[in-house]
């Protein structure tokens, strides 16, 4: 209670947490292949994971970034995901091979933002 005899809510200043998963990989396939499964186009079009806040989580963005090379220009795709519950989900548009970054960032109600969660690998166009 505060002097005045009301009460006094402290503004929300923690940090929501956010994850990224690796894409799942059907039942039948051995460990060798779904690691290889892992790494292609396909597998990532799709980007999932969690975020969580005690007080709502207001939006989840995904950045991809290729990594430039020699024979490559560098490129960034972004998306916004779709949440149910405490899982996200992100179609993620213009991937092609090479090595990539994603970056997912949280932000919750009261507009605090996650630390950026960061998976890199390099994508192929079959296992």
């Amino acid at each position: 209670p505060s002097p005045g005899g009301g009460s006094t809510t402290q503004p929300d200043r923690i940090r929501p947490t956010v994850t990224i998963s690796l894409p799942t990989c059907p039942k039948r396939l051995k460990r060798a292949s779904c690691k290889r499964r892992r790494s292609t186009l396909g597998a990532w079009r799709t980007v999932r994971g969690t975020a969580k806040d005690a007080g709502g989580i207001r939006r989840v963005t995904l950045t991809a970034k290729r990594t430039r090379t020699r024979k490559v220009r560098a490129k960034t795709v972004r998306a916004t995901a779709t949440r149910r519950g405490t899982r996200w989900t992100a179609k993620v548009k213009g991937l092609t091979t090479g090595r990539w970054t994603f970056t997912v960032v949280a932000t919750d109600e009261a507009g605090n933002r996650s630390k950026a969660v960061r998976r890199t690998v390099t994508l192929r166009r079959r296992a």
